[in-house]
């Protein structure tokens, strides 16, 4: 008997992404912070298994932030030289998100956890706006 592969509609897809750009983004501040890491401590901070931790360090190497396990404290760090991400968002780019974005969300009629992960998809568009404008200010 064959069994029926379900495929997952684009919705489940975009949403899985999200979550994991937001995982891979609240990594990176944890290892902005002065707190000592180590994967056991970011694998709960994440709510996530340890082999995920390990994985998300491999896609922010691989995006070129300089991680470093650091052996005295055994924690994992970013070398002090390294500066955030600036990704170049006009406020026009951030108003077609959010537009994108209320459209998705009447259009699916999102409820609880999907809902969620409309607006934190948005507080990182805002997010990445406000420090594309405060680093062309200066």
């Amino acid at each position: 008997m064959k069994k029926s592969i379900r495929k997952r509609p684009d919705s489940e897809r975009r949403l899985r992404q999200h979550a994991k750009l937001a995982r891979l983004l609240r990594l990176l501040g944890l290892l902005q912070g002065h707190r000592r890491l180590n994967v056991r401590d970011i694998a709960e901070e994440l709510q996530v298994h340890e082999r995920t931790v390990h994985r998300d360090l491999e896609v922010l190497e691989l995006v070129g932030v300089p991680w470093v396990f650091d052996k005295e404290r055994k924690s994992y760090r970013i070398l002090e030289h390294w500066h955030n991400l600036s990704i170049p968002l006009t406020h026009d780019d951030l108003l077609d998100q959010a537009a994108e974005l209320l459209r998705y969300q009447v259009d699916h009629r999102l409820q609880g956890a999907a809902r969620a992960q409309v607006a934190m998809r948005l507080a990182v568009s805002s997010a990445l706006f406000t420090v594309s404008s405060v680093e062309s200010s200066v």
